[in-house]
C-alpha cells in the first residue's frame, strides 16, 4: 500500500497484489490509530523558538518551529548547552541559562514532539544548528518537554526591545 496523505480514502491509493502468499503473514497486518489533529498551524519560520508556560519571557517549556506549526522538544538528553543556545537564540545571552526536563514549567496541550536528543556544543546561533537525532521521539512520553530559565539584564534587554 502507498499512500501520500493527500488521498480522501485509503481505496485511493496505490497498491500492489502479490499471488505469493509466503510474503505476506499475519505478523505483517498493518493498524492505524485515528486521533484529532491538534496541530496549531502559524506564521512561524521552521526553526524558530519560543518559550511557553512560565512566568516571565525568559522562561518555559521549548517549542520549536517545525513544517511551519509549533512543536514540542522531548528533554532526553536536554542538558544546558542546549538551553544556552535556546537563550542565544531568543537575545537573552551571555548571560546563562538553567535547563528544565518533565514539563516542568506545567502546560498543558501541549503540541506533539517534533524534536529529540539535541547535542549542542553551546556556541550555535540556533537550536536547529546543533547535532539532534529525532529516533527516540517515539520513546518520549507526553510530560517529557524540555524547558530553560534564560538569564539576564532586564535593563539591557529592555533597551534593545525599545531600539527595534
Amino acid at each position: 500500500l502507498h499512500c501520500y496523505g493527500n488521498e480522501f480514502s485509503i481505496w485511493n491509493c496505490s497498491y500492489n497484489i502479490s499471488d505469493d502468499s509466503s510474503s505476506c503473514a499475519q505478523s505483517d497486518d498493518a493498524a492505524v490509530f485515528c486521533m484529532v489533529n491538534t496541530t496549531e498551524y502559524s506564521n512561524c519560520s521552521d526553526g524558530d523558538v519560543r518559550l511557553v508556560g512560565g512566568e516571565t519571557e525568559n522562561e518555559g517549556n521549548v517549542q520549536i518551529c517545525h513544517r511551519n506549526a509549533w512543536g514540542s522538544v522531548c528533554d532526553d538528553s536536554w542538558d544546558s548547552s542546549d538551553s544556552n543556545v535556546v537563550c542565544r537564540q531568543l537575545g537573552f545571552q551571555p548571560y546563562g541559562s538553567s535547563r528544565y526536563y518533565s514539563n516542568y514549567f506545567n502546560t498543558v496541550n501541549n503540541p506533539p514532539f517534533v524534536y529529540g536528543r539535541f547535542y549542542c556544543y553551546g556556541t550555535e546561533n540556533k537550536l536547529v544548528d546543533c547535532s539532534w537525532n529525532s529516533y527516540y521521539l517515539q520513546y518520549c512520553s507526553y510530560n517529557e518537554i524540555a524547558g530553560v530559565h534564560c538569564e539576564y539584564d532586564a535593563y539591557y534587554f529592555y533597551l534593545q526591545s525599545y531600539k527595534k
